[in-house]
Order: C-alpha cells, then sequence, then structure tokens
C-alpha cells in the first residue's frame, strides 16, 4: 500500500494523479479537506488526526509520500510549524526505519537563503521560520541516514513548483498560476520593480511526482529538485502577457518580504541527474504554450 498525506494538497493531489496513471489504486490518501477530485482513484481514505493515532495498525506500507503540514513560507507561528511540519515528519521517517518502507518526504530550496550556490552538502542559510523547520527535519533526516545506511529515506528540496492543482493556494501559488489569473481577470500582469533581477528555477508539478514516483527505493538521501535553470520574474510576465495579450506593470516590492526573499534560486542537480539521468524537464514556455 502506498500512503499519500496532504493528498487534496497541490503536489499531493498530483502524485495520487501520476500514481493512478502508473496503474497504482492501492493508496491510502490522508487529509483533512474533503477530497473534491472525482478524476483520483485510491481505496482508501484517512483524517491527519486518525492515520497518525492508528498508524501501527497499518502494516502493508511500502512508501509513504509525505506532502501534508505547513506550506505557507511566511507562516511566523513557531509552535504551529513544529507541530504540523517538524514533529510528524521526525515521526515517519523514525517509523520508515522501524518498519522498512520508503519515507519521501518535502523539503525546500528556501533552506539555502540567498545563494548563489545550491548543492546539497553545503552549510544551511533559511531565513524564515518555514525554512527553518525544513532544515531541522534535514538535518534529522541525515544524522538517521548516518546511523541506518540502509534506511530508505528520500528528502526532495523543492524549487519552485508550478502547475495544474494550485488554485487554492491563494498568495502561496506561483508567480506562473498569479500571474495568469491576473492577466485573465484584470487583463494585466503585475511584477514587483526590479523583477528582472529575480531568477526562480521553476519546475512543473508533473515533473515533481514522475520523478518521486519513480525513483527506485534503493535510492536514499536529500536531493535537489530543480531542473537547474533559472527563470527571471520578468520574462516569465512577459511570457505570460504574450500568452493573453495583455501589458506587463510593475509595483512595490513588499516590505514584509525584505530580508527573506530569495533573489535566485538554480538546483545544482548533479545528484538528482545520478538518478534520473537525462530526464527532460518541461520548460515554462512549453507549459505556457
Amino acid at each position: 500500500m502506498i500512503v499519500v498525506t496532504g493528498a487534496t494538497g497541490f503536489i499531493g493531489s498530483n502524485i495520487v494523479k501520476t500514481l493512478n496513471e502508473q496503474g497504482r489504486t492501492d493508496i491510502l490518501c490522508v487529509d483533512n479537506r474533503e477530497n473534491k477530485n472525482n478524476d483520483l482513484i485510491y481505496n482508501g481514505w484517512s483524517s491527519i488526526e486518525d492515520f497518525y493515532k492508528h498508524f501501527d495498525e497499518w502494516h502493508t506500507v511500502e512508501t509513504i509520500y509525505h506532502e501534508g503540514g505547513i506550506s505557507s513560507t511566511t507562516e511566523r507561528d513557531k509552535t504551529l510549524i513544529k507541530s504540523r511540519n517538524q514533529d510528524p515528519t521526525c515521526y515517519l521517517i523514525d517509523k520508515a526505519i522501524k518498519h522498512d518502507f520508503l519515507i519521501s518526504y518535502a523539503s525546500s530550496a528556501s533552506v539555502y537563503g540567498d545563494g548563489p550556490s545550491f548543492k546539497e552538502d553545503q552549510k544551511l542559510d533559511p531565513r524564515s521560520f518555514y525554512a527553518q523547520s525544513k532544515a531541522e527535519i534535514d538535518y534529522y533526516a541525515a544524522i538517521k541516514l548516518l546511523e541506518h545506511p540502509r534506511a530508505k529515506i528520500q528528502g526532495w528540496r523543492y524549487f519552485n513548483v508550478y502547475g495544474p492543482g494550485e488554485s487554492h493556494k491563494g498568495s502561496q501559488a506561483s508567480p506562473i498560476h498569479k500571474f495568469s489569473k491576473q492577466a485573465e481577470v484584470e487583463g494585466a500582469v503585475f511584477v514587483f520593480k526590479g523583477s528582472e533581477a529575480f531568477f526562480r528555477d521553476f519546475i512543473c508539478v508533473s515533473d515533481v511526482a514522475k520523478i518521486k514516483t519513480q525513483v527506485g527505493h534503493w535510492h536514499n538521501g536529500l536531493f535537489n529538485l530543480g531542473t537547474g535553470h533559472a527563470v527571471s520574474f520578468r520574462e516569465v510576465a512577459e511570457l505570460i502577457a504574450k500568452k493573453y495579450s495583455c501589458s506587463v506593470k510593475e509595483i512595490e516590492f513588499p516590505k514584509e518580504l525584505e530580508g527573506q526573499y530569495q533573489l535566485y534560486t538554480r538546483a545544482d542537480t548533479t545528484k538528482l541527474r545520478n538518478i534520473v539521468g537525462n530526464y527532460k524537464f518541461i520548460s515554462v514556455e512549453d507549459f505556457l504554450s
């Protein structure tokens, strides 16, 4: 049996969809939100609370794709972040070691801070409570892997994920989604001043789901999950403006993001390429065409 936590969320729902496309339906979906995606096929549903309360009753777990938790990068409640992000992930890492199943969990490129280097083994520089929580989880996973070298633990440092299924994320949705909505509703795309100097490694959620579900259990460790290619916010805005035949307008940079906003991200994909080979990523331009 495969477990997907955060199964109605952006990445979780795409993982369930991809598993279905691979012929897997023996899936336990874990989430507190009602499933509204009739396209997803699974054979079990559990609330988050019941899943952890009765965890030891699940005797046939093969893999857990752990996508549940707080995804807001601006959350400031440290106690909430610890209880929703750190504690459950570390709990599942321990269970994966004890019961010999794969735990494939979501980390974040935010652990690196403001770059310009993004290598899995470098010193981390998290600049928000959210990023710090992901760094603490990664440290915990790394220690456990040193103690248990054969443990089936995969931590994936997501870069900027975008694509189908992120409409519910609001302010946390990708610029690609937000710019597209602006173009549709307001007839213009709004970017921060200086956005031609803000670069991101944008990765399509379908690539995230395919890679995570196809990597073998024998690969363990921490991996960057990005394309290795950076695109400026301005370039993305121009692509969307062209698609919708609208204009690009500049707005002031929000003061609340000063000091924790990454100006540049680009995954070092050396480790990733060692396990996925010449995988061809979907480009932003191809996605928008």
